[in-house]
């Protein structure tokens, strides 16, 4: 058995050093996305650019706001996921505008979906209540 007259604490150690345990983290994190980002990079081939990027998230957005747009409740109050009819109907068309786009990001048709849903769902998020 312990002595309890002898233990330490080590609760106000941790407290003082949290900050720098964090910064440490964060900064390990950072170094060790880009560094994965640049094996990817060097194994496939593939370069992402934020051109791509910023292009691919324009059309996420535009195809997001026409399908509330559309809706006639402009899907307030509506569980939006990616396998709904409009959801689909907007993946789709992305997917058939823009598919070296789509390959140049790396994503999949399925990925397009996700992304239209959430950006529904953002929209959704934002929108004065009624």
């Amino acid at each position: 058995m312990t002595d309890a007259t002898t233990t330490i604490s080590l609760a106000p150690f941790i407290e003082v050093l949290q900050p720098y345990i964090t910064a440490a983290v964060t900064t390990i994190v950072g170094a060790v996305v880009v560094y994965a980002a640049s094996l990817f990079q060097k194994w496939t081939g593939i370069k992402v650019s934020q051109n791509d990027q910023t292009n691919l998230q324009s059309w996420i957005s535009t195809q997001a706001g026409l399908a509330i747009a559309k809706s006639e409740t402009n899907l307030s109050g509506v569980s939006i996921d990616a396998h709904t009819k409009i959801v689909a109907d907007a993946a789709d068309f992305v997917v058939s505008k823009i598919p070296d786009l789509l390959k140049a990001t790396g994503k999949t048709p399925d990925d397009v979906a996700h992304l239209i849903a959430s950006e529904i769902g953002r929209l959704q998020a934002t929108a004065p209540s009624k």
